[in-house]
């Protein structure tokens, strides 16, 4: 239905992506004795395509506002009670995927539209524009490229090349405006910030700043998404009246 993110989806996770376990030791040491993750783990139940919701079949459309996203959304390095779609509701369906592109959030946006399904509403959060996705059609599964594919041998060679010049920041505005731009030509009330990239700072709002870490002390922790679940919440009753704010 949408893109593949990863090969191990239908399963619960103790680590994902750069919320590793080699990365997590390598940490420890360095923290505070009450350190929450010292003794609280952290689990991520991924649904067959790898998105951290629930089976498509199981999810009321019309009912839902989906969110699309990067790991922000996602919810990297916590547990999912904690994400920024737990704390807007229950009828808010996460899309986020880890080192996502805005590519992919078009791919996915038009994916879902083709389909025929149409949102209560949306929340667009862009990422970082110099990211770009490749499609492993072999594999059926997609590959994310940004500053750390840099490291893989595979994807050095082209990734440089797309961010050469800032190249990479026009093809990455561009394709946040079009995701925007499809969903409101379908008629669907469309939220639209920029989660960090200050590249996209003219043409979308940016979220507060971040103010406390997950569990691989990069991603918002559990305080940044409340505010960040009532910042989204005051934009969504004023284009969803039905909303309850309160």
């Amino acid at each position: 239905m949408l893109a593949n993110i990863t090969k191990k989806g239908g399963k619960v996770l103790d680590w994902f992506s750069a919320d590793d376990e080699q990365t997590y030791n390598k940490i420890l040491p360095s923290m505070p004795d009450d350190w929450r993750y010292r003794n609280e783990s952290v689990s991520y139940k991924l649904n067959s395509q790898g998105y951290r919701t629930k089976e498509w079949h199981e999810i009321d459309w019309p009912s839902s506002t989906i969110v699309i996203g990067c790991s922000y959304v996602f919810g990297l390095g916590i547990n999912e009670h904690e994400t920024l779609c737990s704390l807007l509701g229950d009828s808010f369906v996460n899309l986020g995927v880890s080192g996502s592109s805005n590519h992919l959030m078009f791919y996915n946006s038009m994916r879902l539209i083709e389909q025929g399904i149409k949102p209560k509403s949306v929340i667009l959060m862009f990422s970082d524009p110099s990211r770009y996705t490749h499609f492993n059609i072999k594999n059926n599964y997609v590959v994310p490229l940004g500053h750390w594919s840099i490291k893989e041998k595979e994807h050095t060679a082209y990734y440089r090349y797309y961010s050469e010049n800032m190249n990479c920041n026009v093809h990455g505005t561009m394709m946040a405006v079009a995701t925007e731009a499809i969903w409101k030509n379908y008629k669907v009330p469309t939220l639209a910030y920029s989660a960090y990239s200050s590249a996209l700072k003219d043409k979308f709002k940016l979220l507060p700043d971040q103010i406390d870490f997950s569990r691989e002390l990069n991603h918002p922790g559990t305080l940044t998404n409340k505010i960040w679940a009532e910042f989204i919440g005051r934009d969504l009753s004023s284009i969803n009246p039905t909303v309850d704010n309160s």
